[in-house]
């Protein structure tokens, strides 16, 4: 990571963190980069980022503004802190799933175990947006083709000889009129 004059502080806290020995900070700089370590601490400990900001408006004389960009930039810089524990229950619950199905399968019981399965299926996200094709694909769909009476006479014919031989079928004298009504739909 190269850190250029006219960087911007959060470029160079991200450098920082990146290479604390090569990239040093200056004094605001530093004190910025604590105010966001709070920020993140606060976070955690499941504080609401209105009291936070308020916090930051008495306690370090920012204006709302600015400790309201103080906490998009420190989840910015270190994560989403609600999505990963959002994430970290998912997993959890889920491997409480596959707990219950094991004491319930050592039990014999046969019923705990399929309400743990119902259980896993239901709440462990296996949703329609993990599925790997479009299931739009599998449904039967009507397709239909218009073909001119001249062009089904000479495929007849040729079909009452025996052999349908298409690289033979000279294809120049049938007459067609274009569809536009397709591109016109797309478009």
């Amino acid at each position: 990571m190269l850190v250029k004059v006219g960087d911007s502080t959060f470029d160079k806290i991200q450098a920082y963190y990146v290479n604390p020995e090569k990239y040093e900070l200056s004094e605001t700089c530093e004190a910025i980069r604590q105010r966001w370590v709070l920020v993140v601490n606060l976070l955690l400990r499941g504080f609401p980022r209105y009291k936070i900001a308020n916090m930051l408006e008495k306690d370090f004389g920012l204006s709302q503004a600015q400790a309201y960009l103080d906490i998009t930039n420190a989840g910015n810089l270190f994560g989403d802190i609600h999505q990963t524990s959002k994430e970290v229950e998912k997993a959890m619950w889920r491997e409480w799933c596959r707990d219950f199905i094991q004491r319930a399968k050592r039990r014999g019981d046969m019923k705990a175990e399929s309400k743990g399965l119902d259980m896993y299926a239901k709440y462990g996200d296996f949703g329609a947006e993990e599925l790997s094709f479009d299931p739009e694909k599998l449904e039967k769909k009507d397709i239909e083709i218009t073909v001119d009476p001249k062009l089904i006479a000479v495929l007849q014919n040729m079909i009452s000889k025996g052999v349908v031989d298409f690289n033979s079928l000279d294809v120049t004298d049938i007459d067609f009129d274009s569809d536009d009504t397709a591109k016109e739909e797309n478009s």
